[in-house]
């Protein structure tokens, strides 16, 4: 693997402690976190409450943030990741879920499923290209035929993020910033056999303007959005999908034979 494969980011002790010091405190990511808590458990209700024992992955699950928090509402849950750093912090965190060393972009016999419900965090805006696309093929194939997939996309570019990158540029900072808009992640999920079926939003302020204005500016602003039905203009959108069906399969790359 090369230094800019995604996979590689937190292999390292020193990383996967900085990553879980994120969430400590009275920082924005447990902000954020808090947030998207209620969202998971309010899609389970809308879409999963006929499902007598959910079965669930959490893939790059690092330390354990969000199958911890899941476990006690599904029937089985499992967590998958590349980094046995990042493992050994989850490990501490689960009561009953199974931690997965391994990856199955690579390893196509590793947890065949099928799930009803697969979650991928803060894994898309920041993975390459063919990556991103592995990663959509292993949980498609891995997913019930009326599962769903939920991921979350933690920079998107229609929100007022986009501006601080602006400004960050014309100040000289030329950091390697990551962004997705809703379309280009439609899109993506689209060319790999996904239908989005729904979306939410968390967050309107950016780290430094939320702790300029404090939380609960924050709050009020993030459930204007909602209540607006902007919420394809929030810093952090979660969003809900399923497989396609056989028909919007064949529709699809109809579609894609047409734009060549």
């Amino acid at each position: 693997m090369s230094s800019s494969d995604y996979r590689t980011r937190f292999l390292s002790d020193t990383v996967a402690r900085k990553y879980d010091e994120m969430y400590q405190g009275n920082s924005y990511d447990l902000w954020l976190w808090n947030k998207e808590m209620k969202i998971l458990e309010l899609i389970i209700t809308k879409y999963l409450r006929n499902v007598t024992s959910i079965r669930y992955l959490d893939f790059a699950c690092g330390i354990g943030r969000i199958v911890s928090f899941m476990e006690s509402r599904v029937g089985t849950a499992v967590g998958i990741d590349v980094s046995l750093p990042m493992l050994e912090r989850a490990a501490q965190r689960v009561r009953t879920a199974s931690l997965v060393h391994g990856d199955i972009t690579q390893d196509k016999n590793l947890l065949a499923g099928p799930f009803d419900l697969i979650t991928a965090f803060r894994f898309f805006l920041n993975a390459q290209t063919d990556l991103r696309a592995g990663a959509l093929e292993a949980l498609r194939v891995r997913l019930a035929d009326d599962g769903l997939l939920v991921l979350n996309i933690h920079g998107n570019s229609w929100s007022l993020r986009a501006i601080s990158v602006v400004l960050k540029r014309l100040l000289g900072n030329n950091e390697s910033i990551n962004q997705m808009s809703p379309l280009q992640v439609k899109r993506m999920l689209v060319s790999h056999g996904f239908r989005v079926v729904d979306m939410y939003g968390v967050g309107v302020l950016t780290p430094r303007l939320h702790k300029l204005c404090g939380q609960r500016v924050s709050h009020v602003l993030s459930r204007m959005l909602q209540v607006l039905g902007l919420q394809v203009f929030a810093i952090d959108i979660i969003v809900v999908c399923r497989k396609m069906i056989p028909s919007e399969v064949k529709e699809q790359e109809k579609r894609e034979h047409q734009s060549r």
